[in-house]
């Protein structure tokens, strides 16, 4: 775990950090609009 703590928290920031819970929603409110 400790080996790709540094390559996790990189993919992390990059791709998880704009998740607020609501990505279904603003789907769905952008395709029905």
């Amino acid at each position: 775990k400790e080996r790709y703590r540094e390559r996790y928290e990189e993919f992390y920031n990059r791709f998880c950090g704009w998740e607020d819970g609501q990505a279904s929603k603003k789907v769905v409110e952008s395709v029905f609009r």
